[in-house]
Parts: structure tokens; C-alpha cells; sequence
């Protein structure tokens, strides 16, 4: 009871500490039997263990990253071992050139026990059902990857209690990750905050040589992710995309309570822009991303899915036709953009339900703005796809479907069919308006 444990170790000439902790141990059913082959069943020289650490430090052989944590009590007769105020201290975040930094507070940590018998006989420890709870956790990477030369290992000549270290469930609970640069400092864009994430029969060797985890592998496996209040900004600062929340479930996406809009306001948006142009503010209560083929994705670099869908889209477009034109600037026809895009998708349709759409502006001598309004908007295009510009487009038409009311009150219908061909030959065909 009420012990201190310290191991120090020595390379050369220098000594530093490993492992320091206060620790109380208490054992039940201790038998020790000369004539029993301890070798076969080290859990047999008791029925009960009970090891209570407090104030545990351990540097790790990296010689980079220490592990603390307050207190916890491992006991054999229970199901879980829990870690209270479990940190990762790394002792600097800019060395270790091609090796990541990692930086972690994790709140509670709790992992189900392994059987002493069990792990004797399979030489596996089994990671089962492991759990972060409000993890913090900071991550330093190089700027460019480094090449790091393998050292030789050197031989074992005898195997130990654990070969294999099987990762298999993780659970983590409101987490927030920060991805640094070593010299930088914070990555724009990847910080994430409120992370639930899900994984579930990984089957993941921690210690095998030949297996790396990989998003591929991860997305593989059963699993859920989610993340709240992300905040994205545009390269020039100007517009800001906020996500209430996201979610992977499976191979779907969905994105809950989308903003997108001019971060200063859409009159000094449009006033820093020095011409005219649209500032556009939209609202999304849900979009979906159904069936997602992530197999295409890491084969092809491309993104393919069954559906994408926009429920509640509120969308307003606003122009000051006070300020001057830009001179050479033209509108690409919609079908340009879609074969000049960033990105490859490929979506078996689109669907816009219940959506609003405004379009407000000022004349060149107006005093106030006008503003046409179109309700109720339902939308339907098939197939939706986006290709790089050297690329050839895969389809020769695209078929749309629109129904929404004018002002709230008139009736407005459209069937259309875009084609992608050359700009002089685009046409749209079979479109009709009804105003009722």
C-alpha cells in the first residue's frame, strides 16, 4: 500500500527516468504451487488482482512523447479498466523530421480487460471497445514529407507474453482534433471541433510490420463519424461556410444546417470588389449524399453517388447594378462550369425540396432595390456530373425538372434539357413556362 515505483534507464552516459508512479497492489487466492507450470498458466497463482496507480509517467522509447494520467485501477474481476486525465506530452513539436507529433488530453480513457489466461495462450491482447471521452488532441506534421532511413532491428531471440496487439473498436466522444505544421504552425481548414467517431471489428495489429491504416481501410470497416460548428473560409477570407454538423454513416454524408456568405456583409462585399457582382447568402437545413463509392474514390480520384439531395435550400442573390462593369467578363452557361470544375462527381440526380430563391438588386439610378421571389421550389436533374476541363464529358444531355410558384401566388413550371456540346451549338429544347 501507499508505494512509489521508479525505473530509470542508461544509454551511454546518460540516465534518464522511464516509468514513475504510486501504486497500491493488492492480490486474493494467491497459490503459489512450486509443482505448477507457470510458464502454461500464469493466472493460475491467483484468483484475484487488484493494481491501483496514481500520478503515472512513462517515456516511451521514442524518446519524443510521455504518457501520464492521473489514477486507474486495473482489477481482474471487473469488465473495463478506466484511465482518468490521460495525457500524451511530446517534448518538442518541432523535431523528429518524417515522424508526426502528437499532443493529447484525453478526459477519460476506458478499455475492456483481457484475460491474463487468454492473453498466455494466443499471445494477443485484444483492444475491445477502447474509449475517448472529450479528447483533445493535437497533431504536428512536416511541411514536405521526409525521408527516414529504417534502422535495423535487432533480433529477438526469445518471443514475449504479447505478439500480437489487435485493435478492434474505438469510440471517441466529443473530441476536437488540430492538425499543425511543424514550422507554421495551425493548417488552415483542419481544425475540428465536436468529433463523435465510430469504428467497430478494425481487427487492427498495432504491432504488425506490414499493416498501415489508411482512410481506405478505415471506411472499409463498420463505422460513423460526425463533427459540429466547422467553419470554412475562401482562399481571399472573403465568403465563410458554416456546418452545423456532419455526419458519415456508412456510405452516406449528410451536412446539417449549412451557411454560406460574404464574412463582411454583402454591401462591403460587394463595395471591396470595386463592380458589379452577385453576393450570394444561402441557408441549407439538410444535404445528403447518398451511397457514396468510396472503392471509385481512392481508385480514380473520383467521387460517385447515388443521389444528392437539398431539403429547405434558401438561397439569396443580391446585385448593385450602381457599380461599374467589369469589362471581358461574361457568365459561363451552367454546362461550362460543370465541364470546368475542380473536382470530379458523378451523381445519378439532384434533388432540391422545398427551397426558396431571391434575387434582389439596384438599378443603376434606383433608391431602393427590387427583388423577385420564386417558392416552393422542387427540383429534379439526371444525372448531375462534374469533370475536370481536359476531360471528355461523359453523357450528351442532362434532363430538368422544376415546379415553384412566382411571388408565392403563380405557378411556374419547367422542362428542359441541357446539352454539352460546343458553346455555339448548346441549345435548350422541349421547355416550356406556365404561368397560372
Amino acid at each position: 500500500m501507499n508505494s512509489t515505483l521508479g525505473i530509470n534507464f542508461r544509454s551511454g552516459t546518460n540516465e534518464a527516468q522511464s516509468i514513475q508512479t504510486n501504486f497500491d497492489l493488492g492480490i486474493l487466492g494467491f497459490n503459489f504451487d512450486s509443482t505448477a507450470n507457470t510458464k502454461e498458466d500464469l493466472s493460475g497463482l491467483f484468483s484475484q488482482i487488484n493494481l491501483s496507480l496514481q500520478d503515472f509517467s512513462f517515456a516511451l522509447p521514442d524518446s519524443i512523447h510521455t504518457i501520464q494520467f492521473s489514477s486507474v485501477n486495473v482489477d481482474n474481476s471487473v469488465d473495463a479498466t478506466i484511465f482518468s486525465n490521460f495525457q500524451v506530452i511530446p517534448k518538442s513539436t518541432t523535431i523528429a523530421p518524417g515522424s508526426p507529433i502528437i499532443s493529447a488530453r484525453i478526459e477519460s480513457l476506458s478499455l475492456q480487460n483481457n484475460t491474463l489466461k487468454e492473453i498466455q495462450e494466443t499471445g494477443v491482447f485484444d483492444m475491445t471497445k477502447l474509449s475517448l471521452v472529450n479528447p483533445v488532441i493535437d497533431i504536428f506534421l512536416d511541411s514536405a514529407e521526409k525521408e527516414v532511413k529504417a534502422k535495423p532491428g535487432k533480433p529477438k531471440n526469445k518471443e514475449g507474453l504479447i505478439q500480437t496487439i489487435l485493435l478492434q473498436d474505438i469510440l471517441v466522444q466529443n473530441g476536437k482534433f488540430t492538425l499543425y505544421n511543424k514550422e507554421l504552425g495551425p493548417i488552415e481548414h483542419l481544425a475540428f471541433d465536436g468529433v463523435n467517431v465510430e469504428l467497430a471489428e478494425l481487427n487492427f495489429n498495432l504491432i504488425g510490420k506490414d499493416q498501415k491504416i489508411s482512410p481506405q481501410f478505415l471506411l472499409e470497416k463498420d463505422h460513423s463519424l460526425s463533427l459540429t460548428n466547422y467553419v470554412y473560409y475562401s482562399s481571399d477570407s472573403l465568403n465563410r461556410v458554416d456546418i452545423g454538423k456532419l455526419s458519415l454513416l456508412d456510405d452516406d454524408l449528410i451536412v446539417e444546417d449549412v451557411k454560406v456568405g460574404p464574412t463582411i456583409g454583402r454591401y462591403n462585399y460587394l463595395n471591396q470588389q470595386g463592380f458589379q457582382s452577385d453576393a450570394i447568402d444561402a441557408e441549407i437545413k439538410k444535404v445528403t449524399l447518398l451511397n457514396i463509392d468510396f472503392n471509385e474514390y481512392f481508385l480514380n480520384n473520383k467521387v460517385r453517388a447515388q443521389g444528392l439531395f437539398l431539403d429547405s435550400l434558401s438561397l439569396d442573390v443580391f446585385r448593385d447594378k450602381r457599380l461599374p462593369i467589369k469589362e471581358g467578363v461574361y457568365k459561363p452557361m451552367p454546362q461550362a462550369l460543370m465541364r470546368n470544375s475542380p473536382i470530379d462527381l458523378e451523381v445519378d440526380s439532384v434533388k432540391v425540396n422545398g427551397g426558396l430563391i431571391r434575387y434582389e438588386e439596384f438599378g443603376p439610378k434606383s433608391m431602393l432595390p427590387g427583388m423577385i421571389t420564386f417558392n416552393q421550389v422542387d427540383v429534379k436533374l439526371a444525372p448531375f456530373i462534374l469533370t475536370k476541363s481536359d476531360q471528355d464529358y461523359p453523357v450528351k444531355n442532362s434532363e430538368l425538372h422544376a415546379t415553384s410558384k412566382l411571388m408565392g401566388q403563380g405557378d411556374v413550371q419547367l422542362e428542359a434539357t441541357l446539352f454539352y456540346e460546343d458553346p455555339i451549338r448548346w441549345k435548350w429544347i422541349s421547355h416550356w413556362v406556365n404561368w397560372i
